[in-house]
């Protein structure tokens, strides 16, 4: 990005969606993709944080801001998924662009301290049917991703579809690759 000094600013990287009324203390970008001509941003927002175990961590939903380009982009939806009530965030969505619609990979977590993979569909970026994602894998590591698989980014690569995603403890022990079956 080109540099331009206003007092040690770059003014090409100032926030320009910030916060808001019913997302006061939590705006990030998870996700982007062009799509129809318009740019699609997937973000998190929220005005409030949850203690678990002692732990504080963000509670808020996935939005939707679109534009025709990174400069214009502007809020669309606040909360585009249903989630049941113990679960207080949807992390990391990453969208894929399909044949019939989009598909949305989230991880989910919940009051009890769990998180879990969940897929998302839609044909028309506004209504989405939730599908649950017990387990990707054929077979899961004994102390690497037999509680938890999360985080997940597809890919492709040498013609052949992939899950990058992280294990336990949201990848204390690292992260795998799952191949898709053929």
């Amino acid at each position: 990005f080109p540099s331009h000094d206003k007092g040690g600013v770059n003014s090409e990287l100032e926030p320009f969606l910030g916060p808001a009324p019913g997302y006061s203390t939590i705006v990030g970008l998870h996700d982007l993709v062009e799509s129809q001509g318009k740019l699609i941003a997937f973000v998190s927002l929220g005005d409030d944080f949850l203690r678990i175990d002692g732990k504080e961590l963000p509670k808020y939903q996935v939005g939707i801001a679109v534009g025709t380009s990174v400069n214009d982009l502007v809020i669309k939806q606040k909360s585009i998924l249903s989630v049941d009530k113990d679960v207080y965030r949807l992390g990391r969505p990453r969208i894929e662009v399909t044949t019939d619609g989009y598909e949305l990979l989230v991880t989910a977590g919940n009051l009890r301290g769990e998180y879990f993979p969940l897929a998302y569909y839609s044909h028309d970026l506004s209504n989405w049917e939730r599908r649950d994602l017990k387990s990707f894998t054929e077979t899961v590591i004994p102390r690497f991703d037999d509680a938890q698989q999360c985080y997940l980014t597809r890919f492709n690569m040498l013609g052949h579809q992939f899950i990058a995603y992280n294990g336990n403890q949201m990848g204390r022990y690292g992260f795998g690759i799952a191949k898709a079956r053929s």
